[in-house]
């Protein structure tokens, strides 16, 4: 249920759309549901594909495009790319007498790695949103999410542009991207604007 003047759509995978019913809800509210019949058991096979590639599935979701949802998401991670004394201070000390860009990118990244431990953090919002990036460097321990964004603090902050990507790993199969909506990544990574552009996974 919902409020009735709350965007809200719906995407079905492996289902008819005769799937989705409406019912009668107070003033003011709207109520949908799905109902799927009959769906035959599944026997895990040896090297079979993600459930997610053959399941039915459905979603629902107050995002039209995939470019409002990244402009959500950007917005909240934006103001926690933050850069401490402590990150500036070793920053300095890791690119001095670099001979280039690559040679700062080659340096920040293996000074990340070797500083910050992989940790997971996923209760509630932090599922999704990253730590502070001066938080995660100074705690020396963060997820996908929160390594990336320091990787992405420090090279801002050494002159080269990089933003935080999120991805699709192969184990999880195919990407579904006929409904916008944030489920279908299961990873962070670092993108960097130089050289015609390459990522960098700092876990």
């Amino acid at each position: 249920s919902a409020p009735a003047s709350f965007r809200l759509a719906c995407h079905l995978k492996g289902a008819d759309a005769g799937a989705l019913e409406t019912l009668s809800a107070p003033a003011g509210k709207v109520i949908r549901r799905v109902r799927l019949d009959g769906i035959a058991p599944r026997t895990p096979e040896p090297s079979m594909p993600h459930e997610s590639e053959f399941s039915p599935s459905v979603r629902f979701t107050s995002f039209d495009s995939w470019a409002s949802l990244s402009r959500w998401y950007w917005s909240l991670y934006s103001e926690r790319i933050v850069m401490s004394e402590e990150m500036r201070r070793d920053l300095a000390a890791v690119i001095a007498g670099a001979g280039g860009n690559m040679e700062k990118v080659r340096r920040i990244f293996n000074h990340v790695t070797s500083r910050i431990r992989y940790v997971g953090f996923e209760l509630g919002l932090g599922g999704l949103q990253p730590r502070r990036s001066d938080e995660t460097y100074h705690s020396g321990m963060g997820d996908c999410k929160d390594i990336t964004l320091v990787l992405v603090a420090l090279l801002r902050a050494a002159g080269i542009e990089a933003h935080l990507a999120l991805v699709r790993t192969g184990d999880r199969g195919e990407a579904d991207i006929s409904a916008p909506h944030l489920g279908v990544f299961n990873h962070a990574i670092c993108y960097v604007e130089i050289a015609g552009g390459f990522f960098l996974d700092g876990t």
